[in-house]
C-alpha cells in the first residue's frame, strides 16, 4: 500500500512540474501564428516553349538582365559544376514542343518552419531566359532572380524580413521588375500606364489566372493569409511579375468591417503596430514595396502612420496608396521620409461590371496621354482580370507602353489624383 501511495505522489508530483514548466517556459512566438517557408530543394528550371518544328533564330532575344552578383560564396570547384547552365533540347518524339531547360544552383531545406539556408545565389555573370507569354514577346524576355536573396534577408522571431544589403542594395530594386526608361529629355509625351492588382494569394483559381493571363509588366500584390504564399511569388517571378506585400490598416468602420488578423490599428502604440507590421512582413519573401488593404482611418493618422513608412523605409521597401481615400496622408509623409512612394490614379473595378471596368482603362489612357503616366489598381475578380489582359493586348498599337510599379516610381513624375 505504502508503494502505491509514494507511485501515485510521484505521478502526481511529475504532472505538477510538467505543466508549470509548459506554463513558465519561454515562447519566442509569444502565442502568435507563424509562417513556415517550404522552399524546394532546388531551383525551378525555366523553359522557354516554342510551337514544333520552331526554330531558335525565331524566338526572342536571349539578352535578358544580368544577375547581381553572387551573395553566397562557393567553392571554385563546386561551382564550375553547380553554375554551369544545362541547355538540353527535349528528345525527339517525347514531345510536341521544343524545350531549352536552365538550370542553377538551389536551396536546402533543413527543416519545415526552421531558417532556409541558401547554398549558393545564380552564377554571376548567368543569364536566365523566362518562359514568355504572348503579352511579352513584344517586350523581349526579362530575367528576375529567384528569391530570397540571401543578403536581403534579416531572420528573425516573426520569420524573414526584408532588409538592405550591406552593399547597400534594396529590395525595392532589386526585387523589382527590370524595365529600361528613356531619359527625360527623350520621354516627350510618351505615355505609360502601370497596373496593380490586390487580393491575390487567397483564391488559387484567381491568383493563378493573374499570374498566367496578364503581361509580366503588371505588378500583382498579394495578401498576407494565403496558403502557399512563397510557392505564388516563385511563379510569378518565374514569367516576369514584380510583387508587392498588401498589408491590413484600420478603416472607419472597423472592426465591423474588419481587413483580417493584424491589422494595423489607431488605436494601439507605434511600438505594436511596428511589431505587427513585422509580423506581416515576414509572410512571404521576394517582394519590392507595400500596398494598403483598406485603412483610410489609419492613413489618416499621420501619428500611427509615420512609424510604420519609417519602418519601410528602413527595410529599402516603398509604398503604393491605392488612391481609394482623399485624407491619406501617404503622400506628405513619404516626401517628408524619402521613401519611394507612388498613388494610384483610378480603381479599374471600383464599379464591378464590364462596361465600367472599360471606362476604368479608357480613363487611364487619357490620363497617361494628358500626364505622361498613369497608374490603375484593381482586385483579382475574374472580370477585372479577363478585361484587362484584353485591353493590355492592344495598348501598345495605340502608342502606350504598359510599365511596372517600380518603374513608374523610378520615373519619378508627380502623380495627383484627377
Amino acid at each position: 500500500m505504502k508503494a502505491l501511495v509514494t507511485t501515485a505522489t510521484a505521478l502526481f508530483a511529475a504532472i505538477v512540474l510538467t505543466a508549470v514548466w509548459l506554463f513558465l517556459r519561454p515562447d519566442p512566438l509569444g502565442g502568435e501564428p507563424f509562417a513556415e517557408l517550404n522552399l524546394p530543394t532546388e531551383r525551378p528550371r525555366l523553359v522557354p516553349m516554342v510551337s514544333n518544328g520552331q526554330s531558335r533564330a525565331a524566338l526572342p532575344s536571349m539578352q535578358g538582365v544580368q544577375m547581381s552578383k553572387t551573395d553566397a560564396q562557393t567553392p571554385a570547384r563546386d561551382a564550375r559544376a553547380t553554375q554551369k547552365a544545362a541547355v538540353k533540347p527535349a528528345a525527339s518524339g517525347t514531345s510536341k514542343t521544343n524545350e531549352v531547360k536552365i538550370t542553377y544552383p538551389g536551396v536546402k531545406v533543413v527543416g519545415l518552419g526552421k531558417r532556409p539556408e541558401i547554398n549558393a545565389s545564380p552564377p554571376a555573370k548567368g543569364r536566365v531566359l523566362l518562359s514568355p507569354f504572348a503579352q511579352d514577346v513584344a517586350l523581349g524576355p526579362v530575367s528576375m532572380a529567384p528569391v530570397p536573396i540571401k543578403a536581403l534577408v534579416e531572420y528573425t522571431r516573426y520569420g524573414p524580413l526584408p532588409k538592405v544589403a550591406d552593399d547597400g542594395r534594396a529590395p525595392s530594386v532589386v526585387y523589382a521588375r527590370p524595365h529600361k526608361l528613356l531619359p527625360r529629355a527623350e520621354q516627350g509625351r510618351q505615355a505609360r500606364i502601370a497596373i496593380l492588382i490586390s487580393g491575390l494569394g487567397l483564391s488559387a483559381v484567381a491568383t493563378h489566372t493573374a499570374i498566367q493571363k496578364l503581361p509580366g509588366a503588371v505588378t500583382l500584390a498579394f495578401g498576407p493569409y494565403g496558403s502557399n504564399l512563397q510557392g505564388w511569388v516563385r511563379q510569378a517571378r518565374q514569367v516576369g511579375h514584380e510583387v508587392v506585400l498588401q498589408i491590413p490598416l484600420e478603416p472607419f468602420d472597423y472592426p465591423d468591417n474588419d481587413p483580417g488578423p493584424h491589422t494595423l490599428l489607431t488605436s494601439l502604440p507605434p511600438n505594436e503596430n511596428v511589431k505587427r507590421l513585422k509580423w506581416l512582413l515576414a509572410r512571404f519573401t521576394g517582394y519590392m514595396g507595400i500596398t494598403n488593404a483598406m485603412g483610410a482611418k489609419f492613413t489618416a493618422a499621420k501619428d500611427a502612420l509615420r512609424p510604420i513608412l519609417k519602418e519601410l523605409k528602413s527595410r529599402g521597401l516603398v509604398y503604393i496608396d491605392d488612391g481609394a481615400s482623399p485624407r491619406s496622408n501617404a503622400k506628405d509623409l513619404s516626401e517628408e521620409l524619402k521613401l519611394g512612394f507612388i498613388s494610384s490614379h483610378v480603381v479599374i473595378d471600383s464599379e464591378q461590371t464590364r462596361a465600367d471596368i472599360r471606362k476604368s482603362l479608357s480613363r487611364l489612357e487619357t490620363i497617361a496621354e494628358e500626364r505622361g503616366i498613369a497608374i490603375g489598381v484593381g482586385g483579382s475578380l475574374p472580370v477585372t482580370l479577363e478585361e484587362i489582359a484584353e485591353w493590355a493586348e492592344k495598348l501598345k498599337d495605340r502608342g502606350i507602353d504598359l510599365i511596372p510599379i517600380s518603374a513608374a516610381i523610378r520615373a519619378g513624375q508627380p502623380v495627383n489624383r484627377s
